[in-house]
C-alpha cells in the first residue's frame, strides 16, 4: 500500500471514529433529555422523596388529576420539611386543602429566566402569587426549572398558604381599628336577586316577591375609589395606626367645614374620606424597593418613611404598611379648582347672548375654547358655575383672552370692558372689577403707532374664602353699565388655588 492510500486508510478511520462517538453524545443527550419529559408532572413530583407530601395531598386534593389533563401547568412544591407543620385544619377540611396546593400551581409554564424582575400570576385557587428569579412569594426556589412534557416544576423552602387580598385582610384585623371601623362604615346594601329566595309573585305586577333580607348584597363605596379587592391587580396599601389616623382627622378637619349638627358628622365624615382616598397605591413595592414617594390613586404624592413602618403583610394583591405617620403636602390634596369658561348652568336673561370659540393657544400646537358675550343690553348680566370648594382661603385667577377689537382708541389703547367674579350671589362685592386687558407690543421705531395682541396669562384677581365646604354658585359678572363696548364677559376659566397655612 502506498504512502498515499495509507495516510487516506488512517484519516478514514479517525474520521469515522470522530463520528461515532459525536453520535453516542448526541444519542446520549436525547436519551437525557427525552427521559425528563417523558414523565408528567404528577409523576415528576411523585418521583421527588423531599415531595412526598406535597404529593399525597396533591391527589387527596383532587389537583392530580387536574395536573393530568391537557394543559400545561408550573408547580411551585413545597418540600415535606416545609410541610411538616401545616396545619391539620387544612389538610382535614376539603375546601381548604384544595384551597392550599391549588395555591401552588398556576396555567401554563414560567421558567425562572421569565421574571422582569416579578411576574403576578393567578393560582388555580383564584389568588395571586408573585414569581421572581429565585422566589415565589417569600419563598426560596431551592430547585428549579424541572421540566415536564406539560409543564415545570419548581422545588421552594416554603408551603405558599392562600393569603387574604388587601380588603379581607383590612376588614379582619385588629391592627388599626379607626381606618377599618370608617371603611366599613361605608358598607351599603344593593338588589341583588342572585340568592334571593322568592316567596310568591306581586299579583299587580307579576314580579317576584322576595323573602325580607335574601334579596340585597353588601357593597364598599369605597372600592370605587381603591378597588383593593381586585384580585387581578397589585397595590402597596397603607394602614395608619389609630393615633396617625386620627392625627390626619385632626390636622385636615378645618379643610371639611361643614353646617354643625345633623344625624352624621359630615366634616369628620369628608375629612375621612379624603384620608382614606390617598392610602392605596397602584403596584408592588416591597420595603427592600420602596421609593422616595409613591402617587396615590388620587395623584398625591406620598412620602413612606420605612422608619414609621410598624409591620409589613404579604396579601394575594400585594402589601400591606401600617405605618405610624404617612409624609405629603397638603396642596396636593386640596387641588386647585379650575372652572371652565363654558361649562355655565345659567344665564342671567334666558335669552343672554353668548357663543364658545375655540383658538389656537400660544404654543401653535394645543387649542382653547372660552365663551365669550359682547355688548349686552343690561348691567351686571352674569353667568353662573358651579364649584365644589374646601373651607380655605382661595388665590382666585381667571385667564380671558381679549382676542377682538384690538386697535387703539382715542385714549390711545383699545376699548376695555371690565368684568367680576362673585361667589354664592352674583351682586356679591369680595372681589373687584378688572379690565380684560390686552398686551402692547413696543413698536420699533418707538414712535411708530401703539400695538397690542391678546393676553394669554392668567391674571389674579383676588383672594376668597370659603367658610363651609360644599357646592358653591361662582358667577362672571358683567358690568356696572350697558354702554355698548363696555359691557361684555369674555372667560377661558376661573382657577381657585388654595392657601396652605
Amino acid at each position: 500500500m502506498s504512502h498515499f492510500i495509507r495516510y487516506n486508510f488512517i484519516l478514514f478511520c479517525l474520521l469515522l471514529f470522530v463520528a461515532s462517538s459525536c453520535t453516542d453524545k448526541w444519542d446520549e443527550h436525547n436519551e437525557i433529555t427525552d427521559l425528563n419529559l417523558k414523565d408528567n408532572l404528577v409523576s415528576k413530583i411523585k418521583n421527588e422523596s423531599q415531595l412526598s407530601i406535597f404529593s399525597e395531598l396533591l391527589v387527596k386534593s383532587g389537583y392530580d388529576s387536574v395536573l393530568l389533563s391537557s394543559k400545561n401547568f408550573t408547580v411551585w412544591a413545597p418540600t415535606n420539611e416545609a410541610l411538616s407543620s401545616l396545619d391539620a385544619t387544612v389538610i382535614n377540611n376539603p375546601a381548604l386543602l384544595r384551597s392550599f396546593v391549588g395555591n401552588h400551581i398556576a396555567y401554563n409554564t414560567y421558567f425562572t429566566n421569565m421574571p422582569n424582575p416579578l411576574l403576578q400570576l393567578k393560582a388555580l385557587n383564584g389568588k395571586n402569587i408573585v414569581f421572581t428569579a429565585n422566589a415565589v412569594d417569600e419563598f426560596s426556589i431551592i430547585k428549579p426549572n424541572l421540566p415536564a412534557y406539560n409543564g415545570v416544576l419548581h422545588i421552594i423552602n416554603g408551603a405558599i398558604s392562600p393569603k387574604q387580598n388587601i380588603y379581607e385582610f383590612l376588614i379582619s384585623n385588629s391592627l388599626a381599628s379607626k381606618q377599618r371601623d370608617f371603611i366599613l362604615s361605608l358598607n351599603y346594601k344593593v338588589f341583588d336577586p342572585t340568592n334571593g329566595e322568592i316567596i310568591g309573585l306581586d299579583p299587580k305586577t307579576g314580579k317576584p316577591v322576595y323573602k325580607a333580607g335574601t334579596d340585597s348584597a353588601v357593597v364598599n363605596s369605597y372600592l370605587n375609589v381603591a378597588n383593593i379587592n381586585n384580585e387581578d391587580k397589585l397595590y402597596t396599601y397603607v394602614i395608619l395606626e389609630d393615633a396617625a389616623f386620627e392625627k390626619e382627622v385632626t390636622d385636615l378637619s378645618g379643610y371639611f367645614t361643614t353646617t354643625a349638627g345633623g344625624p352624621v358628622d359630615t366634616t369628620a365624615l369628608l375629612t375621612k374620606k379624603s384620608i382614606i382616598k390617598d392610602l392605596a397605591f397602584d403596584g408592588l413595592y416591597l420595603p427592600e424597593n420602596l421609593p422616595d414617594s409613591l402617587k396615590s390613586i388620587d395623584s398625591v404624592n406620598v412620602h413612606l418613611d420605612k422608619s414609621a413602618i410598624v409591620s409589613s403583610h404579604r396579601v394575594s394583591n400585594g402589601i400591606v404598611y401600617v405605618m405610624k405617620r404617612v409624609n405629603y403636602n397638603v396642596s396636593a390634596k386640596l387641588k386647585p379648582v379650575i372652572i371652565q369658561g363654558e361649562s355655565l348652568s345659567a344665564l342671567s336673561i334666558p335669552t343672554l347672548a353668548f357663543g364658545f370659540y375655540t383658538r389656537r393657544d400660544t404654543d401653535g400646537i394645543s387649542t382653547y375654547r372660552q365663551v365669550r358675550g359682547l355688548n349686552f343690553a343690561a348691567a351686571k348680566s352674569w353667568y353662573k358655575y358651579t364649584a365644589t370648594l374646601n373651607s380655605v382661603t382661595y388665590k382666585v385667577y381667571w385667564r380671558a383672552i381679549r382676542d377682538f377689537d384690538l386697535a387703539p382708541g382715542p385714549s390711545g389703547t383699545p376699548t376695555y370692558f371690565p368684568q367680576r367674579i362673585a361667589f354664592k350671589t352674583f351682586d356679591a362685592a369680595d372681589l373687584p372689577y378688572m379690565d380684560v386687558a390686552a398686551k402692547e407690543v413696543l413698536p420699533a421705531p418707538a414712535t411708530g403707532p401703539r400695538v397690542f395682541v391678546p393676553n394669554y396669562d392668567e391674571t389674579y384677581i383676588g383672594e376668597y374664602t370659603v367658610s363651609k365646604y360644599g357646592k358653591e354658585n361662582v358667577f362672571i359678572v358683567s358690568n356696572t353699565v350697558n354702554t355698548v363696548g363696555l359691557n361684555s364677559i369674555v372667560l377661558d376659566y376661573i382657577k381657585l388655588v388654595p392657601v396652605i397655612k
